[in-house]
């Protein structure tokens, strides 16, 4: 769940980036006062946090919606994997084999 949390953040919130600030405006309020390498780390610290609370939330929201939904057994998913997903599995192999070999020009 942390992992799907972290890679929705990456992908979809912006990672690491802090939402309607650039990294220049916050490195130069806070350089003013005391100087450029203290200004950086401070940054970092600043982005680390805004990802650790993207993921964090999205974590939340993971969490409601499974709390929301009703759980079903599991042996209802692996019934439907057998009897449903295998065959389509088998039937994809085989079209794709089959169409493989006729834009080959090498029918059977």
């Amino acid at each position: 769940m942390l992992t799907v949390a972290a890679l929705g953040a990456v992908l979809f919130l912006g990672g690491f980036s802090i939402p309607f600030l650039p990294q220049q405006v916050v490195v130069a309020f806070i350089a003013q006062a005391y100087g450029e390498g203290f200004a950086t780390g401070v940054c970092m610290l600043l982005h680390v946090g805004c990802f650790a609370a993207k993921v964090v939330g999205l974590v939340w929201l993971q969490q409601k919606i499974r709390s929301a939904r009703r759980r079903r057994p599991e042996f209802s998913w692996t019934e439907r994997g057998v009897r449903v997903l295998l065959p389509l599995a088998f039937a994809n192999a085989a079209v794709t084999g089959a169409a493989i070999l006729l834009l080959r020009g090498e029918a059977p």
